[in-house]
């Protein structure tokens, strides 16, 4: 839904411009447009940061981290160990 109305306010844009700055609404235009393309791509990336992709938040890293903790805080022998990256990334 967002999506749609971004990219009617982008093409609508131009009718708007055009009156006052003539020709030199078009470099604006072209700016414009690529920054509100741009925001909407990336709400829709991270608009659901725990289904594990890749800009997720590490959710199971943290659960792991205050397990570790809580378990050194009641003195467990049995301590896991942290989670570590795979490829660079951190889930």
């Amino acid at each position: 839904m967002i999506k749609s109305f971004v990219w009617i306010f982008v093409l609508l844009l131009p009718l708007g411009l055009v009156q006052h700055l003539g020709w030199g609404a078009f470099p604006i235009y072209v700016i414009l447009a690529t920054i509100f393309t741009i925001t909407e791509r990336i709400g829709n990336r991270t608009e659901e940061p725990f289904e594990g992709k890749l800009e997720d938040v590490p959710m199971s890293a943290i659960c792991r981290n205050i397990e570790i903790d809580l378990r050194q805080q009641l003195g467990e022998d049995s301590v896991p160990a942290p989670l570590e990256p795979k490829d660079g990334v951190l889930m």
